[in-house]
């Protein structure tokens, strides 16, 4: 077994994919996070921007039982019917939504499911860093706290 799981961390390292997504799963991401960093895709209208002041600084923290926006921005406060997911969430391989036609591929990405839709896409960096694909097509740098 453990032969296995070193030959699919060779073959994702191989496509580009961290090894530390191999083993990657929902506990993975418990506890707290903050953004460092945000980036917006270079083509299109965007609603936000680089390091956009509404995200720096805010928490978010993953339990076992729901994802909550711990700490908003001066610009952005918390809005819980939105911002939180309120029910036992999931990880799932990266999934297309189906109400975004535009949407690209993530690599390495893992779509996080809440209820039954897709809450943000979460690709690991490495133990301490994930890249959350978030609304308004922000890349949040979340480190751990």
């Amino acid at each position: 077994m453990k032969s296995h799981i070193i030959s699919i961390a060779v073959g994702m390292a191989s496509l580009g994919v961290p090894a530390l997504a191999a083993d990657f799963n929902y506990s993975s991401l418990n506890g707290s996070w903050q953004v460092k960093a945000v980036s917006v895709p270079k083509e299109g209208v965007q609603a936000l921007v680089d390091n956009d002041p509404q995200y720096m600084g805010a928490i978010i923290h993953f339990g076992p039982n729901d994802i909550t926006w711990t700490k908003g921005t001066k610009t952005r406060p918390i809005d819980p019917s939105i911002d939180n997911c309120s029910t036992s969430p999931s990880l799932a391989p990266w999934k297309a939504d189906p109400d975004d036609a535009d949407q690209q591929p993530i690599k390495g990405g893992f779509s996080v499911v809440c209820r039954d839709d897709v809450w943000g896409t979460i690709v690991p960096v490495d133990h301490k860093t994930v890249k959350l694909h978030y609304l308004d097509n922000g890349v949040l740098t979340l480190t751990r706290q």
